[in-house]
């Protein structure tokens, strides 16, 4: 029997949304057992024992989701982001229990990333205007950008993931959008990418009423380095088997997440400070030092990036000359709203920036 491709994505969402929610409660009881836990601390924005690393729960879905999709629709793509999830999936909920070395997490990132590049065979970025290729980068810059895009990002959504739901509506959005985005875009609903990014956003969504408005279990590290590589993996996967065409919209979608890192590590490196230390210096880690809720934090960055959903989804419905502009609107919005949550802070701490 033959169901609408509607019906399949609808009925992986929700399988995937059910599985989650359901292993939440094993994982969490393992986590428990094994001392997984996260007490309050100087910089934390909680004040109560929380069990962290349940996040594994979501990362078990979309590993058994990305290969039955992998082997049911013939995808070896999809299939080459399940050793690498493994392995960050394993080492990140060491690192939960035990503690690894920053040096040792980070250089296994980097090598996770590369080793995807290498099975997908090196690919070359390519220079697209108006649906045809007017030339690509070679294999080493396309390399070194496609290896910090991969962990880089996959480090982003770990540091974003510090307030209750940010991450976890991240995911669903963004992930959700992103299979919307290649359906619109190819007319090709029946992509594993796009199955592939229906069942991480299911995953996420069974984990959401755990920690959203109130956070009765941390997805820890396992949770968020683990879907942000996957998030990372299908961006390039969209690219390379849809056209290169649809990564500015694509990697627009992860923009808030990119900018508020990256603003962030770059203002810590001008003061001097030791980058891989924990800190509370993000902006959304500001807003709720200047006294915003979780729950106000959150929705304001889900309203903002519902706003850049729809600012990808008229990228790809508008002329070539008209993109760049959507995209530099995308960019300033989120510029705009760190600028606005700085001055928040500012106001909070009298002026003095702590």
């Amino acid at each position: 029997m033959n169901f609408p491709v509607t019906f399949l994505l609808l009925l992986t969402f929700m399988l995937c949304a059910a599985a989650s929610a359901v292993l939440i409660y094993p994982v969490r009881r393992i986590c428990v057992r094994l001392g997984i836990v996260d007490r309050p601390t100087t910089r934390s924005l909680h004040g109560e024992v929380v069990a962290r690393g349940v996040g594994l729960a979501m990362v078990i879905v979309c590993i058994c989701s990305f290969l039955i999709i992998g082997a049911r629709l013939n995808d070896h793509a999809v299939l080459m982001l399940v050793p690498g999830s493994v392995i960050l999936a394993a080492l990140s909920f060491f690192d939960d229990m035990k503690g690894v070395s920053a040096g040792l997490r980070l250089a296994v990132h980097l090598i996770v990333a590369f080793a995807l590049l290498w099975m997908l065979g090196f690919p070359k970025i390519q220079l697209t205007f108006d649906g045809a290729v007017i030339g690509q980068l070679g294999i080493a810059v396309s390399c070194t950008l496609g290896v910090i895009w991969l962990a880089g990002y996959a480090n982003a959504f770990n540091f974003m993931d510090g307030i209750n739901g940010l991450a976890a509506f991240q995911a669903i959005f963004s992930s959700l959008a992103l299979a919307v985005v290649i359906g619109l875009a190819t007319g090709s609903w029946n992509s594993p990418v796009v199955f592939a990014a229906v069942s991480l956003s299911g995953a996420a969504c069974g984990f959401l009423p755990y920690n959203f408005p109130q956070a009765r279990v941390f997805m820890g590290d396992v949770g968020s380095i683990t879907l942000g590589f996957c998030i990372a993996g299908l961006t390039l996967l969209a690219a390379l088997q849809h056209g290169f065409w649809l990564l500015p919209p694509l990697v627009l979608l992860q923009v808030n997440f990119i900018l508020d890192t990256g603003i962030t590590l770059i203002r810590r490196i001008m003061r001097g400070e030791r980058c891989l230390e924990a800190h509370c210096e993000h902006f959304y880690q500001r807003l709720v030092r200047s006294g915003q809720s979780h729950t106000s934090v959150t929705l304001a960055y889900l309203g903002l990036q519902c706003v850049v959903v729809l600012l990808a989804l008229t990228y790809i419905s508008t002329f070539p000359q008209q993109r760049p502009v959507v995209l530099a609107l995308g960019l300033a919005l989120w510029l705009i709203f760190f600028a606005l949550c700085e001055r928040s802070f500012q106001r909070a701490a009298g002026g003095i920036d702590e």
